[in-house]
């Protein structure tokens, strides 16, 4: 009598044949399904192309940050920050910002009611302007010369931004060399490390050559 068995593993059964219980084992053939294979590898692709989007985006994001550090001169751009907290929305929502010359600007209210809202907002604002309401409606601003204390906080807080854009570079370096950390190719690994710190230090150059020309035009 032929048995013929497969696709069992270490099983253990009994068959009764012409009177007898013995024990049978059956084995999964030699290349089987049920036989244990070999983890397959992966492959780990690194996009720098990526990495570069995203530090576009921070220096971008700098470059609007000292757009808004100004000493003034009839820039609108410098109420950005103002906030009408009775309105629950920023002045430029309310009202229409107006330079006449580099040392004023009128504010015009959209509603004549928001006057008083507006000029409280205009003082508790961070940004050092005269401000009084006129005949017609309108709020006109002063702009006064600034001190040497003044240009020194504004560099201070161009500084400040630079500073918080470079360990955003960093961070974003640190992310993307996390996504080839499992990778097995160390000349591929170093060759890559190699190009992200190139790339970051283009980059923090950026940041420097932007601060500098900042800084100058906040001195004179």
């Amino acid at each position: 009598m032929i048995l013929r068995f497969s696709r069992f593993v270490h099983t253990k059964f009994y068959l009764n044949t012409l009177g007898s219980q013995a024990p049978v084992r059956f084995f999964a053939k030699k290349g089987s399904k049920n036989s244990k294979e070999e983890p397959q590898g992966s492959t780990i692709n690194f996009d720098m192309e990526k990495l570069k989007r995203e530090m576009d985006t921070s220096i971008k994001n700098f470059e609007n940050s000292l757009q808004k550090v100004t000493i003034g001169r009839g820039d609108p751009r410098i109420f950005d920050k103002v906030y009408v907290q009775q309105k629950h929305t920023n002045l430029a929502n309310i009202a229409q910002i107006i330079p006449k010359n580099a040392n004023e600007i009128t504010i015009k209210p959209f509603d004549s009611s928001d006057i008083e809202d507006i000029l409280t907002a205009l003082n508790l604002s961070e940004i050092r302007v005269q401000a009084r309401k006129e005949a017609g409606g309108i709020i006109h601003i002063t702009i006064p010369k600034p001190t040497n204390d003044y240009r020194n906080e504004l560099i201070k807080q161009a500084r400040d931004f630079a500073e918080e854009t470079r360990q955003s570079l960093r961070k974003k370096r640190q992310g993307s060399l996390h996504t080839v950390k499992d990778m097995k190719d160390e000349d591929e690994l170093k060759r890559i490390k190699n190009d992200v710190q190139k790339v970051t230090d283009k980059y923090t150059e950026t940041v420097e050559k932007m601060l500098k020309d900042k800084e100058k035009s906040l001195s004179t």
